[in-house]
């Protein structure tokens, strides 16, 4: 491996995490937006656990900073769900996709170790 590459790695390492919101549609968009259910989600976070856990993280990580301080405008989790994914809850409402993002974090917990 030649130092630019490593360099570019190990820049990327050691780079601040991204804000939860940007960090949860990433990962909403990686690996939600184009399964119909929660079972083919954890399906496929069950398969990259394996191969690139880091991904995973950063996605727990934004989806509990999303929790931690939800954001102060209305209708940004709603839509971050409902328009930007594309999935369909019982509970349209922030409040609705704030408890969907909840039971996505366990699972992601439970494959990460920890739960």
């Amino acid at each position: 491996m030649d130092d630019t590459l490593r360099d570019k790695f190990r820049a990327r390492l050691n780079a601040p995490a991204e804000p939860p919101l940007k960090a949860t549609r990433s990962f909403l968009q990686s690996y939600v937006a184009d399964r119909e259910t929660l079972a083919e989600v954890e399906s496929e976070i069950a398969h990259m656990v394996t191969i690139n856990p880091r991904t995973l993280h950063a996605g727990l990580a934004g989806i509990e900073g999303l929790i931690a301080n939800p954001p102060a405008e209305e209708g940004t989790l709603s839509q971050l769900v409902a328009w930007e994914i594309g999935w369909v809850l019982d509970d349209p409402s922030d409040a609705g996709a704030l408890s969907w993002l909840g039971e996505l974090a366990k699972l992601l917990r439970k494959h990460l170790g920890d739960s």
